[in-house]
């Protein structure tokens, strides 16, 4: 196993339980607490503005998911193995088609 696939798992790993973790915590514990507290709420979601902390969550959601294409990507031989040929795939692959507005 190459280093760069140990470590693309660990990034992979690693940021989601961080961003599973910020979304429950923000979901859960800061957002009915801000809520309860009224005006001064808005302080509290003010600072982490300043803090970035959203962007943070947002950049942890990213490296999850660019890490984990390239964890399918090296695992499928380049998209060319059995995973890309399933069933879910190709009606994946349609539904972004469509998406793009191209019928496929």
């Amino acid at each position: 196993m190459s280093a760069l696939i140990i470590i693309a798992r660990v990034i992979h790993i690693s940021s989601g339980v961080f961003w599973g973790g910020a979304v429950l915590f923000v979901n859960f514990l800061l957002g009915p607490s801000v809520m309860a507290a009224g005006p001064d709420g808005a302080k509290v979601m003010q600072q982490l503005v300043k803090r970035h902390y959203f962007e943070i969550v947002i950049g942890a959601a990213t490296l999850t998911i660019v890490s984990g294409f390239y964890l399918i990507w090296v695992a499928s031989g380049g998209f060319a193995g059995p995973a890309t040929r399933a069933r879910w795939t190709r009606y994946s692959n349609r539904a972004a088609s469509t998406w793009r507005g191209r019928v496929p």
